[in-house]
């Protein structure tokens, strides 16, 4: 009888040793798949962080080139003077100058508004322009042209030639 006991706990010990090494090599698997999964994480992280730098080095080049500077706040537009609340939609100004060496000090913008809804059908707006443009269908050029592929730069040019164009027939 103790002798039956001893081989049931040898084999249960033997069985158990097993299932303890499954254990250690699925959790040594588990951890290599973890490790490769945080330096992909890691090489897709620097990747962004890489593409970013690049996108703020145009709009860096576009500043000192074009005189460009846009302002965003997050929520409601630009006006300090204006109360603001989380159903107000987050408005970016796009300020243009260096038009041409006789004009480096003037100032044209574009206002734009985004919409809060991400699903909405027509996510950006043109709420105001410096100066008015003469026209009306320029405003709807403008968001088409956002909606497009590549569209913010190619809405940030569009945007300066026509508000130069509209500055240019009022003199």
């Amino acid at each position: 009888m103790i002798k039956k006991q001893i081989q049931d706990y040898e084999s249960k010990k033997k069985s158990l040793q097993i299932q303890e090494d499954v254990l250690n090599r699925d959790l040594k698997r588990a951890t290599a798949m973890l490790q490769r999964e945080k330096e992909r994480q890691l090489r897709l992280k620097q990747r962004v962080s890489r593409r970013k730098e690049r996108k703020v080095e145009k709009v860096t080049m576009y500043e000192q080139l074009l005189g460009l500077s846009i302002e965003s706040n997050k929520w409601g537009s630009n006006d300090k003077n204006e109360v603001m609340d989380e159903s107000t939609p987050p408005r970016v100004t796009f300020t243009f100058s260096k038009f041409n060496e006789k004009e480096m000090d003037k100032k044209c913008n574009i206002v734009l508004e985004t919409s809060i809804d991400e699903t909405a059908d027509e996510p950006f707006k043109i709420v105001t322009s410096t100066p008015e443009l003469k026209n009306p269908d320029d405003y709807q050029s403008l968001i088409d042209t956002l909606n497009q592929p590549d569209g913010l730069r190619n809405f940030i040019i569009h945007s300066r030639k026509l508000l130069i164009d509209t500055l240019h027939s009022k003199l």
